[in-house]
């Protein structure tokens, strides 16, 4: 596994990179790190729990992180994970003109990572939501009714039945890692009710109450 810190690498500017230029990518090649990646992805951490995401068109759903494959027209990793995560939580068939360049100039990585083609680029909350602010910007999404602005809304405002990549988001803890969920626990999930209840409803072996024999 490959590691740079976000903090003390020098980007490297178009202008040095000869013809790695595309004439039909407005955004500039910053990062001259990791050149051969196939796919990136933004992974939102506290390092006590981290944001992942329901990924619903497996044949078994499991929980991921956010990011996807490289695109032609990504200019680097940086617009790979960021276009990726945005989509992946948003939804949008057209990518909001000018978006990556308003990321790349004011959203900030702690490290980035790279391990098997895969480039991990690890954020912390604060920069999720100067990353909601930007994206509210960016036109409405059919996940959700008000574009997020917040972690908590970013979870729970979402619609976790519309049609999309993604399903539910969730914080899992960092550690322990991997830590798995209890079989009964699965089963609990399993009985959940999705309708509204009766303030105290009754057991379900209760016999029907009768009304008291009246004094004569």
């Amino acid at each position: 596994m490959s590691k740079i810190d976000m903090r003390d690498d020098i980007p490297v500017l178009l202008t040095n990179m000869g013809t790695c230029q595309s004439s039909s990518n407005p955004n500039p090649i910053l990062y001259a790190t990791f050149p051969t990646y196939g796919a990136a992805g933004v992974l939102f951490t506290d390092l006590v729990t981290v944001l992942a995401a329901t990924q619903r068109h497996r044949a078994v759903p499991v929980l991921s992180g956010l990011g996807g494959k490289r695109e032609v027209a990504d200019a680097d990793w940086f617009d790979t994970a960021w276009r990726e995560t945005a989509e992946e939580l948003f939804g949008w068939s057209t990518f909001p003109d000018g978006l990556l360049r308003a990321f790349r100039a004011h959203l900030q990585a702690d490290t980035v990572t790279e391990n098997s083609g895969y480039v991990i680029v690890q954020c912390s909350f604060e920069t999720l939501h100067q990353f909601l602010q930007m994206c509210a910007a960016g036109g409405p999404s059919p996940y959700y009714k008000q574009m997020p602005r917040t972690l908590m809304e970013l979870i729970l405002e979402r619609d976790p039945s519309a049609k999309g990549e993604i399903g539910g988001l969730a914080l899992l803890p960092v550690r322990p890692n991997p830590c798995l969920v209890d079989r009964l626990f699965q089963g609990d999930l399993k009985r959940l009710v999705t309708r509204p209840l009766c303030e105290h409803p009754p057991p379900s072996d209760a016999v029907p109450s009768q009304a008291p024999c009246s004094s004569a």
